[in-house]
């Protein structure tokens, strides 16, 4: 009887090695074909591997699962960095552009006043020029009348002699 109890033992062991080696490679299959469809497939990162069992296989899945969402919390946190950066590139493509359109106007401001500086001046040498002409003709006149004068003056002086010469040949 020794004996169909120690054929019993090993049958049943067989079975029991048989069928727990089954739900282990089973369960082990069901986490390599999770990890594979969240590898393989769009890059699910919301994709979870079911934790059934508390053994070392659950443990595992339940690691994988946690390492599947740190990676997930990164990627959303790259996303939303990359959606600021992009806010804040057009943020200065605007305040460039701002800056641009300001410097082109005050370009054009300086360009406007270096004109009405260059008439100015023009005009300023010219008022000038006639200014000299003027003072020049002005002293010229007053040459002129000093000169004028001068004669007039001795004209005047000479013509009473005169006039006493012209008596003095008239009078009998």
């Amino acid at each position: 009887m020794m004996e169909v109890g120690g054929l019993i033992t090993i049958v049943l062991s067989a079975f029991l090695t048989w069928y727990l080696s089954g739900v282990i490679v089973a369960l082990i299959k069901r986490l390599n074909s999770a990890m594979k469809d969240i590898s393989t497939g769009d890059g699910d990162l919301t994709a979870r591997v079911d934790v059934e069992t508390q053994d070392e296989i659950g443990q595992f899945a339940g690691s994988f699962n946690l390492f599947v969402e740190k990676i997930q919390q990164t990627i959303s946190e790259v996303i939303t960095a990359s959606q600021e950066v992009r806010h804040e590139m057009v943020n200065i493509g605007n305040v460039t552009n701002s800056i641009s359109v300001g410097a082109s106007e005050q370009q054009q401001e300086s360009d406007a006043v270096a004109t009405a500086v260059h008439e100015m001046s023009a005009t300023s040498e010219t008022v000038s020029q006639h200014a000299n002409e003027a003072a020049s003709a002005s002293q010229n006149a007053s040459d002129e009348a000093s000169n004028a004068k001068l004669v007039l003056g001795d004209t005047v002086n000479r013509y009473p002699r005169r006039l006493h010469r012209r008596e003095k040949s008239l009078t009998p």
